[in-house]
């Protein structure tokens, strides 16, 4: 399999367990538990909803596992063989994502100490759940998302300049485009609070996009019949 193929079929399988993930971060909200934010919250949650941290994990690491060969793969495939150096800088966004959704998939796992701390110091496991959640949630996922957005939008870009994407991909890149525009703009308050409703419905909008963009690969790159 060819090293483009081999990124589109990355990126399907990396939109597939990506919304696996979103689905579990819904997850307490739908059960009744909805300040995700508080400690004491959460912790019961775990106690009594172990494996949706759990399948919540798995499913970013497999996430990880897979955008390394998307991003390398489909970097290539739209450089079409020419040097690009925005090709390459997107190869790298969409590693540094992995490296981040990879980190966060770590900390998911990390459930089953969590609660080992919580039962021995019950105040230290509230602190130990915060602690996660701003390196976790706050930190790594929103490294994730933005490095995410950034290869998305950089190899449509290079897509578009070399005529190697479907222009429905290269145009509708403007979902991960917006992502990141909130992303970066969310730190400064200049946005109307409102807004931000649009930035939990991008998340699986930008992941079905990369699965599109998957799709988009693997068709061009199939073996043509003798």
């Amino acid at each position: 399999m060819s090293a483009a193929r081999s990124g589109g079929v990355g990126a399907i399988v990396f939109a597939v367990a990506g919304l696996v993930w979103f689905a579990t971060e819904l997850t307490p909200p739908l059960m009744g538990y909805d300040d995700t934010d508080s400690a004491v919250v959460m912790i019961g949650f775990l106690q009594d909803h172990p494996w949706v941290y759990a399948t919540g994990g798995l499913a970013l690491l497999v996430m990880a596992g897979a955008l390394v060969p998307a991003a390398l793969g489909i970097a290539g495939l739209v450089a079409d063989g020419r040097d690009s150096l925005a090709a390459r800088c997107s190869a790298v966004a969409g590693c540094f994502a992995a490296a981040f959704f990879g980190l966060q998939g770590v900390l998911r796992l990390g459930g089953g100490p969590l609660l080992y701390i919580a039962d021995l110091d019950p105040a230290a496991g509230r602190a130990g759940y915060t602690a996660v959640q701003l390196l976790g949630v706050q930190g790594a996922l929103q490294a994730a998302l933005m490095s995410l957005c950034a290869w998305a939008v950089l190899a449509a870009m290079v897509g578009r300049t070399r005529r190697t994407l479907p222009r429905a991909i290269v145009w509708t890149a403007v979902v991960p485009a917006l992502r990141a525009l909130l992303l970066l703009a969310g730190p400064f308050g200049i946005l109307p609070a409102e807004l931000w409703l649009l930035a939990i419905p991008l998340i699986p909008l930008t992941l079905l996009w990369c699965g599109a963009l998957g799709i988009a690969v693997v068709v061009r790159t199939r073996p043509v019949e003798p």
